[in-house]
């Protein structure tokens, strides 16, 4: 079966059978199937030569290798800062208040009587928030001679298929990972472009091992003796069939053999079915929780296994029509905490970020969680969006019980919403309070408990109303 890197769950075309791709969290290891053979290798190797007017070359053979690159892919949450255009005030103004994220040294106020004057300020700091998806590939091992460094968007493009050794082994050469891939985390997840970037996360990160093909031509130079400089490699990509570099040195075949070989990670296949009632489960590719809709129990991808996780199904708050269909949530209890502070439940939370209505008494009795909605969205700032008015307000559910309904699986883990805590505080702190904006991105977050909520939304139109808030969700927003 070929399918994309990252997924969970896949359909089998052939047979019509539904799997679950077993092995979720480790990093996985992938190959990309050639497309051109030896003979058509060989023979780009000789228009190369002809195109260059270079006569007396002779192709003596070609061999594949199998070269690996780490593969980083993630969903990114950005605030950016800009400075606005300074303005003149006229100091006959009472007082200004600007609403939006900003410094605190840049609030303009004034109390002071009119005498005509008119003063200049500096513009504000302007923070808007963006989403986008990483995707980024690099080698693992160090032959800058194949002068390919990127894979780009083609591990996304084509299709991808599971490593297998022997069938590596059968196809060509397979060349050694000789590089950590821990080392080159923070380079595969960073910020490359030049951004005026105040804060950013990176969370549902997947790391994988692809093997890219490769042909490399033996081409000797007629009456040249055998010696080195009377032959040479060409490198040709055999994906897109074309030479990437004609003068390569015979000793590029030294280091992509390495009799020992390192063990990988590889996937497995069970059948996409609840381990309950056996009935099948949907085939969301990308989710790492699913969620049965015949005996309504919810399974978590442990590796090999399917372990179940218990949940809570709330109960609406508002009066809405019709039967909802359930979303998952995940609520991580936690603490944040800094030296000179820490949040620890509602009360903590909204003296932080007061709204309308200050904190009361009984708000200490309601610890402090993050809500994070666990579908997957297109649109990340229609997510974070979500996540911030249901952090923000904390809700306590009613539990509706056991029973059948309609949910959706979860993409998102617990973890993820630890990842992006600090973009969510920022989008909840007081507008103008540089205290507050610097105790949420410098607060550490320690966890104390994850649980699985199932949120019930109902749809209309062309979108999904959540049944706590009435706060819309366009359905265009929504990626299975």
């Amino acid at each position: 079966m070929e399918f994309e890197e990252g997924t969970n769950a896949v359909h089998c075309g052939y047979c019509g059978s539904d799997h679950v791709v077993t092995g979720h969290g480790r990093v996985l290891s992938y190959y990309i199937p050639g497309r051109i053979d030896a003979r058509q290798a060989a023979g780009l190797a000789r228009d190369a030569f002809r195109e260059k007017g270079e006569r007396g070359w002779r192709v003596d053979e070609a061999t594949l290798f199998f070269v690996p690159y780490f593969r980083f892919t993630g969903e990114v949450l950005t605030w950016d800062v800009r400075e606005a255009a300074p303005q003149t005030q006229d100091r006959m103004t009472a007082y200004s208040v600007r609403f939006g994220i900003v410094s605190s040294e840049d609030l303009y106020y004034t109390l002071t009587g009119g005498n005509g004057s008119v003063t200049e300020r500096p513009g504000d700091k302007r923070y808007d928030l963006s989403g986008s998806h990483i995707d980024r590939s690099m080698p693992a091992l160090d032959v800058p001679e194949l002068k390919t460094f990127s894979l780009g968007l083609r591990p996304g493009i084509l299709k991808l298929r599971l490593f297998a050794d022997g069938e590596l082994s059968a196809r060509g050469v397979r060349a050694p990972v000789r590089l950590d891939i821990a080392d080159r985390e923070e380079r595969g997840f960073a910020a490359l472009e030049a951004r005026n970037v105040f804060a950013r996360a990176v969370f549902a990160k997947s790391r994988s091992v692809i093997f890219f093909p490769f042909w490399l031509v033996e081409a000797a130079k007629k009456g040249g003796g055998g010696g080195g400089g009377g032959r040479r490699l060409l490198v040709v990509d055999a994906v897109a069939g074309k030479v990437v570099n004609d003068r390569a040195e015979m000793s590029v075949i030294g280091k992509l053999v390495d009799k020992v070989q390192g063990a990988f990670d590889t996937a497995g296949f069970r059948p996409l079915k609840c381990p309950n009632c056996a009935a099948g489960l949907p085939v969301r590719p990308r989710d790492v929780v699913f969620f049965c809709n015949e005996c309504a129990r919810a399974w978590y991808i442990n590796d090999r296994d399917m372990a179940e996780i218990k949940y809570t199904r709330a109960g609406a708050a508002v009066d809405m029509e019709g039967e909802p269909e359930y979303f998952p949530f995940w609520v991580v209890r936690a603490r944040l905490v800094t030296p000179e502070r820490t949040v620890e439940n509602k009360y903590d939370l909204h003296k932080l970020a007061p709204g309308l209505r200050g904190p009361s008494e009984k708000d200490r009795e309601v610890p402090f969680r993050l809500f994070l909605p666990a579908v997957r969205m297109g649109n990340l700032k229609v997510l974070s969006r979500l996540a911030s008015t249901f952090t923000n307000s904390q809700p306590v559910f009613t539990d509706e019980g056991p029973g059948r309904f309609t949910a959706r699986g979860s993409y998102l883990s617990p973890q993820d919403a630890i990842d992006i805590a600090h973009m969510i505080l920022l989008s909840i702190v007081p507008n103008a309070n540089t205290r507050a904006m610097r105790f949420a991105l410098d607060a550490k977050v320690e966890p104390l408990g994850a649980e699985l909520v199932m949120v019930p939304f109902y749809k209309r139109g062309f979108e999904y109303l959540d049944g706590i808030f009435g706060q819309t969700l366009p359905s265009a927003a929504l990626k299975d």
